[in-house]
């Protein structure tokens, strides 16, 4: 079946958590939906559903104040097993993805906590219970860096990381795609680029067979549109393809499919609604049949 994760409004107009499960054909399987409530605004932006009986969730709380990083597991009746992991460092700190490994969870977001006044990129390595231990790290300049996705390990030993990198003025953005280590010693930039002029977003990325990478997200001119760039393992631009019609596309997440073209999902503003996109290409984004 599937594990639906959103938010809900609660009786203070906060928000909380919202757990879904359902059967194979989408029917909704007993004792749900169930409501999660840490006392503040809470959001869960990434799951992992990869152990027998348990989900990890990843996202924030801002219950004592300021946004801090959450991290909760469940079985699967949405019942919460142990304590919440939260870090009160007095600063907007958010995870936006989890990733499981051999011995643990990867899991990344933004922070202004380290150092403090920044807001950067945020990495960290927990065991099974979602507890660090490996500390965390930080990457991105000093300017303004928000991370929007990561993609799993390769070679269990390495996590490919996709973000934005955008000016003090914030007038300029541009797609960021960072290689960070298992083990924290180690984080390497691939590279930094603007296809076009424009303001990027780096949405979703995902490592080819030849370990070249493809890139999945939003660049805004007059209006915004879906991009789809392909990268080479030294960052070198492979192809770069724009999808949009009238209105505000939006991407979201994107796979690669088997004969090596992309299914990407997203949304697309038009006439006051705001409508679901999905798009189909082939190879290198192509819209050839």
């Amino acid at each position: 079946g599937y594990l639906i994760v959103g938010t809900t409004y609660d009786a203070d107009d906060s928000l909380d958590i919202l757990l879904i499960r359902t059967d194979r054909q989408g029917n909704l399987k007993s004792g749900f939906p169930r409501v999660i409530d840490f006392g503040g605004n809470d959001e869960v932006t990434a799951v992992d559903a990869s152990l027998d009986s348990v989900y990890t969730f990843a996202g924030y709380t801002d219950a004592l104040g300021n946004k801090d990083f959450l991290i909760f597991q469940t079985d699967p009746d949405g019942t919460q097993i142990g304590a919440s992991n939260i870090n009160s460092l007095n600063a907007n700190d958010e995870l936006t993805d989890i990733t499981r490994y051999s011995d643990g969870f990867v899991v990344v977001g933004n922070t202004n906590s380290y150092p403090p006044g920044n807001y950067v990129n945020f990495i960290s390595v927990t065991n099974l219970f979602g507890k660090p231990v490996s500390g965390n790290t930080t990457f991105g300049n000093n300017n303004r860096n928000e991370l929007d996705q990561h993609v799993g390990l390769i070679d269990n030993s390495e996590v490919i990381v996709s973000s934005t990198s955008t000016n003090l003025a914030g007038t300029s953005s541009q797609i960021s795609l960072t290689r960070v280590s298992i083990d924290l010693t180690q984080v390497v930039t691939i590279g930094v680029t603007s296809p076009e002029t424009g303001n990027f977003t780096g949405q979703s990325v995902s490592v080819t067979g030849d370990g070249n990478y493809i890139l999945v997200g939003t660049v805004t001119q007059n209006d915004a549109n879906i991009y789809a760039l392909g990268l080479g393992t030294d960052g070198s631009q492979m192809f770069y393809t724009t999808f949009g019609r009238t209105g505000e596309q939006s991407a979201g997440r994107f796979r690669i499919t088997p004969d090596g073209g992309l299914v990407i999902v997203g949304s697309n503003g038009f006439e006051s609604n705001s409508m679901v996109t999905l798009i189909k290409t082939g190879p290198e984004g192509s819209m050839d049949n």
